[in-house]
């Protein structure tokens, strides 16, 4: 296998090779701060997978390399229909690790956003009704994702219902007895996620969130669903969690008249700043949006 070398620390590999004698490489489907991501083909089975590789200084940064480790023992547990699947994993020649994944063709929830603009209330609401689906089977394994945002909500294509797959599972947290375990270091005391999505508890504690942080997330990504607006704004890190931590949800019926009152309390209770009045499960936030979803 050749590796070729790249100024931004990626690792380029070459279409046509073959990682560990089965999966033949294909074209790149993304590069970023966490590796690149290749379409490969399983030549024994035929089908087709997604391997996600680390950059080299993965190699060098614990951290990095810990959370990596961490996604693909998690995804490996879990198997549901709204929630990426991890096949194998192992580790190229000159060192980095890698994961096979499902192949996903689609967008993010971003990305759909940012072209489509908010979207409808049955679309909005069954998509959060699917990622509370994934988060309540996370949930009943003791995992906590951390990090749900539209940047890691996948909309696939190409299937007979609309489907939304949950990625990215490198800060969640899980039992301290699982193999999974080991902390994520914080040394300068930042928490990790993203500002806009954090609960109030993540923001002041953030090792120390339970399964209600997810569903402040959750209703976090509703409520940019139907506006196209960060309940909280995108602004540096202190200045949305001090808004987060002391300002009153802006009012959703503000921002667009079409949206139910019964469908804004729903986002008004994920986000309540007391998780206690919160949904006390993710599935019962599932219920609670049925009668807005139309299949």
């Amino acid at each position: 296998m050749i590796l070729m070398p790249r100024s931004d620390d990626t690792i380029d590999l070459q279409a046509g090779l073959k990682v560990e004698g089965r999966y033949v490489l294909g074209k790149k489907l993304s590069s970023g701060g966490m590796g690149c991501v290749y379409e490969a083909l399983h030549h024994w089975l035929g089908l087709t997978v997604a391997i996600k590789v680390l950059p080299r200084s993965a190699l060098e940064n614990p951290e990095l390399l810990g959370r990596f480790l961490r996604e693909g023992r998690i995804l490996a547990r879990l198997r549901h229909d709204h929630v990426v699947q991890v096949f194998d994993a192992g580790q190229l020649p000159a060192g980095p690790p890698f994961l096979v994944m499902e192949r996903l063709h689609g967008q993010t929830l971003s990305d759909r956003l940012l072209a489509a603009g908010p979207l409808q209330i049955a679309e909005a609401s069954r998509i959060a009704a699917q990622v509370a689906s994934a988060l309540a089977a996370c949930h009943k394994l003791g995992i906590v994702h951390r990090d749900v945002k539209p940047s890691n909500l996948f909309l696939v294509h190409n299937t007979p219902q609309p489907l939304i797959k949950v990625l990215d599972f490198g800060i969640a947290k899980v039992p301290l007895s699982s193999a999974d375990g080991g902390t994520l270091t914080d040394p300068e005391g930042v928490p990790f996620g993203t500002p806009a999505y954090m609960s109030p508890e993540h923001i002041r504690a953030w090792r120390t969130v339970d399964a209600r942080s997810d569903i402040w997330s959750l209703g976090a990504v509703l409520f940019e669903m139907l506006t196209l607006e960060k309940p909280f704004g995108f602004a540096k890190t202190s200045i949305v969690a001090e808004s987060i931590l002391t300002r009153a949800l802006p009012s959703l019926s503000d921002l667009r008249s079409d949206v139910p009152p019964e469908l804004i309390a729903i986002v008004e209770r994920c986000m309540q700043k007391d998780r206690a009045a919160r949904f006390d499960s993710a599935d019962a936030l599932v219920s609670a949006l049925k009668p807005f979803v139309i299949n």
